[in-house]
């Protein structure tokens, strides 16, 4: 299995982004609280992760398809 997708084949960081969402809509945090910063946090956190993810995605996928243009 290459290291692309070892890399994508674990979705472990979608479900925790999920269960994150989730408590913060149950617990719908202050303004300017602790906790609205820590999810904030979070959020930004789980942003990166998925940005770093998408550009690995797209390197891996151009790289592919400039290999075979050429081979071909």
């Amino acid at each position: 299995m290459s290291a692309c997708r070892r890399l994508t084949h674990g979705r472990a960081h979608a479900v925790a982004n999920f269960f994150c969402n989730m408590a913060e809509a149950e617990m719908v945090p202050a303004k300017n609280s602790q906790a609205e910063n820590v999810f904030n946090i979070l959020d930004m956190v789980f942003t990166g992760l998925f940005a770093i993810e998408l550009i690995w995605n797209m390197a891996g996928t151009i790289s592919r398809k400039s290999a075979r243009s050429i081979t071909a």
